[in-house]
């Protein structure tokens, strides 16, 4: 089990770092059909600008869509919408003073994937995964919510049997930084773990952000509450590191990444040992998860996923490394 960071204040002052830096000038940008739309610049191609509204978050203009020499420096309070063709503003009305509305929750993300794989002969192996994903934007906020279940047997003897459902909550405070919440629930009988329950507080930096690939990284800490049979209950705060990466081929071909690495030293918040010795290579979690995305028509889609979980507070050695290499079919609305 792992036990808590007695030194978390450097990682503490890392994150609150990322966010204390000075925000974005406002400015103005002059529309082609003669509005104007007002907000701090976040970051602009040679095709694309990128501004966060107060009102309507993070959005995408068209350069197409501006007049020639539009940006001009405005004070923050000539704030009127305007129409973008890539973005959903309400059109302007009659009125001088235009009437903003409330930011809508927006579906990004809704899909289902599903794997089955049987073996019978020499060996009797059967495998079944199934996944749920949905993910959607509300202003500066996306919210991201996943539910797995993974069970495997080999000749009639259960070798894999985990649940796991988690929600990410992140907040934009400008094109480069933001904040995250995760909350993790997870049970696996073959670990003997009953129920652990995880929430992760901290911030992240884009390291790269592009329409077609992207690249965040943080730091964050963690208070862990583990069930586990033949042991006491115990609580822990845990240091935290993760990356994700996402990279678009093309509209068909999408490749997504994710890593989390959980690390402790100390005793836990309850006072509770930990479970077992800590292990002589250091007492951490690392979770690598990555997949590739084929669509074979606008709604399915052929996945390729690889999952790799290594748990040094796992007190039977066999058991710390779990990985799997498995193909689902998936379907998005």
């Amino acid at each position: 089990m792992f036990c808590p960071h007695r030194s978390l204040v450097p990682v503490a002052l890392a994150a609150v770092f990322l966010f204390t830096s000075p925000l974005l000038h406002a400015a103005s940008w002059a529309l082609a059909n003669g509005d104007r739309l007002s907000g701090k610049l976040l970051g602009e191609t040679e095709t694309h600008i990128e501004i966060e509204h107060a009102a309507l978050g993070r959005l995408t203009i068209a350069r197409t869509a501006l007049q020639p020499e539009a940006v001009e420096e405005k004070p923050a309070e000539e704030i009127s919408l305007a129409v973008a063709e890539e973005v959903d503003i309400p059109p302007a009305t009659e009125s001088a003073a235009v009437a903003v509305e409330k930011p809508r929750l927006k579906w990004m993300t809704r899909r289902i994937e599903v794997g089955y794989t049987r073996q019978d002969g020499a060996r009797d192996k059967e495998d079944i995964t199934a996944r749920v994903q949905t993910e959607a934007r509300l202003g500066s906020n996306t919210f991201r919510a996943t539910a797995q279940i993974i069970r495997s047997a080999s000749n009639d003897q259960i070798v894999t049997d985990r649940q796991e459902a988690n929600f990410r909550w992140r907040h934009d405070f400008d094109k480069r930084r933001f904040a995250q919440a995760l909350t993790t629930y997870a049970s696996d009988d073959v670990r003997n773990i009953n129920l652990s329950v995880e929430q992760q507080i901290g911030g992240g930096y884009r390291l790269y952000d592009a329409p077609r690939q992207q690249i965040n990284v943080g730091l964050g800490a963690v208070v862990q509450w583990l069930d586990r049979d033949g042991n006491p209950q115990n609580t822990a705060l845990l240091g935290s590191a993760f990356q994700d990466y996402s990279l678009r081929f093309n509209d068909r071909v999408r490749l997504t990444q994710e890593a989390t690495v959980l690390f402790a030293d100390g005793d836990s918040l309850s006072g509770t040992p930990s479970v077992g010795a800590a292990p002589s290579d250091g007492n951490y979690r690392v979770k690598f998860n990555a997949a590739l995305q084929t669509k074979m028509t606008p709604k399915a889609s052929l996945n390729l996923r690889y999952e790799y979980d290594y748990d040094t507070s796992v007190t039977d050695t066999s058991l710390r490394a779990d990985s799997r290499l498995t193909t689902s079919l998936g379907y998005s609305w």
